[in-house]
């Protein structure tokens, strides 16, 4: 996921906050990506939507989301 500010990391905190919620089912990390930090997470499908509105309330913008393999 592309999200707004996610380079400093008091964005990152606030993300991880939310993402708490949703544990042990999902695992993510950050990582810059072209110069770029993207939050990388791992999940079910069909727990997208619900995340991102987790994320949303917060008042953090979603740019992008993107599936993602290594």
């Amino acid at each position: 996921m592309s999200i707004g500010g996610l380079e400093h990391q008091f964005i990152q905190e606030e993300v991880e906050k939310q993402l708490v919620e949703f544990l042990p089912v999902v695992t993510h990390s950050f990582k810059f990506i072209d110069g770029q930090c993207m939050l990388i997470v791992s999940l079910p499908i069909q727990m997208i939507p619900e995340v991102i509105d987790s994320l949303i309330q917060q008042k953090l913008a979603i740019f992008e989301v993107t599936k993602f393999s290594e």
